[in-house]
């Protein structure tokens, strides 16, 4: 009886560790398709939202920045099962994507406001947000081994990570660099980000 009560137990951890890595990949899946939609370079330049802004025909709430709604019940679902079924290093990458793209948001609207009112300050704007564009590929493409790795099973640590964070973007990351050594610091990031535009104006 003992016997046949420690193999029903040891059958029931299998499935439910079997259920468990079923989920993990659906999200591993669902993050690969996130990088994909929201990757900021398939997004107008900043030229390219003035002239969509004033089309005719566009919706008196703005211009989205990002490909999808980071404030639909689909996206806070999403959000929640990445908390709960991935890894720490792939939780900590997340966050640190998302913080890159609320950069790019900000960055894009200092573009905006600065377009065709001060050249010179344009200039300084659009050069940071190429950087920006650049350090968003990177954190994408760190992202990308882990899931990769994590998938085929395989020990994978997060390169060490310097980020730039400028006060007054309320948590945004504009640069990323991935250097020598491991990335002792898991903990998520959190960022604001701005979601569409208007008129010139912000709206978060």
């Amino acid at each position: 009886m003992a016997f046949t009560h420690k193999s029903s137990r040891d059958t029931g951890a299998r499935e439910l560790s079997t259920r468990m890595w079923e989920k993990r990949t659906d999200t591993y899946t669902e993050i690969l398709r996130a990088l994909r939609d929201l990757d900021p370079t398939r997004r107008p330049s900043p030229e390219g939202f003035v002239e969509r802004e004033h089309a005719d025909g566009q919706p008196s709430d703005g211009i989205e920045l990002l490909a999808r709604d980071l404030d639909s019940e689909e996206w806070q679902e999403f959000t929640a099962r990445v908390d709960s079924f991935a890894s720490e290093e792939t939780r900590y990458l997340f966050s640190l994507w998302l913080a890159s793209l609320a950069g790019w948001s900000w960055l894009t609207m200092k573009c905006l406001i600065h377009h065709g009112a001060d050249g010179e300050k344009y200039t300084e704007s659009t050069a940071e947000l190429d950087q920006c564009y650049a350090g968003t590929w990177e954190v994408s493409k760190e992202l990308t081994a882990q899931v990769r790795a994590e998938l085929a099973f395989k020990k994978r640590s997060v390169r060490r990570v310097v980020v730039t964070a400028p006060e007054g973007f309320l948590g945004a990351v504009t640069d990323v660099k991935f250097v020598k050594g491991r990335q002792k610091n898991l903990e998520p990031l959190s960022a604001a980000r701005l979601v569409s535009v208007k008129h010139g104006s912000p709206s978060e």
